[in-house]
């Protein structure tokens, strides 16, 4: 803790203009004295354009952080999140997208790793493939699955 808290980071130099943000929020200590950190980074060039110090991921941080980019002259042209419910709301008018990891996981947590259905085993090919696909071909491989699953899916 005595390093963190000496630990003096230089002042920010904003450079406003159109970003797509990858945000996300990272924890680390022990459970009493949790400590996290809430980034928010422009996807093209990596650079971390504005963080805070957070106990726990609440929307109100994300949509002050927001707020600030905003303040600062950014214009915020989409955001990635990860899966954690209502943090959307801190993106009004912002189109907004799930992080593929975090889509991947919500499936895995209901096919398993080894999934021993058919259904199953079709739907991981699709997901495991949605980093190298386009939005309107990983739509079609999966409206073609629910097609040939449907009354799967209805028992």
């Amino acid at each position: 803790m005595k390093q963190r808290d000496e630990y003096i980071v230089d002042c920010k130099v904003h450079n406003p203009r159109p970003v797509n943000l990858i945000c996300d929020a990272t924890f680390y200590g022990k459970r009493k004295d949790k400590l996290g950190t809430l980034v928010f980074k422009d996807n093209e060039s990596k650079e971390i354009l504005i963080w805070k110090h957070i106990e726990s991921e609440v929307v109100k941080d994300y949509k002050y952080l927001t707020e600030e980019l905003i303040a600062y002259g950014y214009t915020i042209e989409s955001a990635t999140l990860d899966g954690k419910r209502g943090l959307y709301k801190a993106f009004k008018d912002i189109p907004i997208q799930m992080c593929h990891f975090y889509q991947k996981k919500i499936v895995q947590r209901y096919i398993t790793m080894r999934p021993k259905l058919e259904a199953g085993k079709n739907l991981k090919k699709i997901v495991s493939r949605l980093t190298q696909t386009t939005e309107k071909n990983f739509t079609q491989k999966l409206d073609e699955w629910h097609e040939k699953y449907q009354d799967f899916l209805e028992d």
